[in-house]
């Protein structure tokens, strides 16, 4: 869900990466992508049920349920997960862009 939330949400032609890490115990994956500006505030609540950000919102798509149901997931496996929206600002079709990084920390004897 996470990966397939990159792809909606990033612009064409643009693309996402996914990093998987061995650290000790635990596999860390990232995912980035240029995603719509979720500011401070928005990084809090997101992946709630039916939370978008301010500029999500203006793409028309989408319903917030995709982070809910990922987040969802990890809540039952034990998977920490974080969210940063970081970066130079690209303004594309008047909606302000930057890289959107999902951080999960996955234990192994998950």
């Amino acid at each position: 869900l996470y990966i397939e939330n990159a792809i909606k949400y990033s612009p064409d032609s643009h693309t996402v990466t996914v990093n998987f890490i061995h650290v000790d115990t635990k596999l860390i994956i990232t995912i980035e992508n240029l995603g719509p500006l979720v500011s401070p505030e928005e990084l809090k609540m997101i992946g709630e049920k039916g939370v978008r950000g301010k500029y999500a919102e203006e793409l028309k798509f989408g319903s917030g349920i995709g982070l809910f149901l990922a987040n969802s997931i990890c809540n039952l496996h034990d998977i920490h997960f974080s969210y940063e929206s970081s970066g130079i600002i690209n303004d594309i079709n008047k909606i302000p862009y930057k890289t959107f990084t999902v951080k999960l920390e996955v234990c192994e004897n998950n």
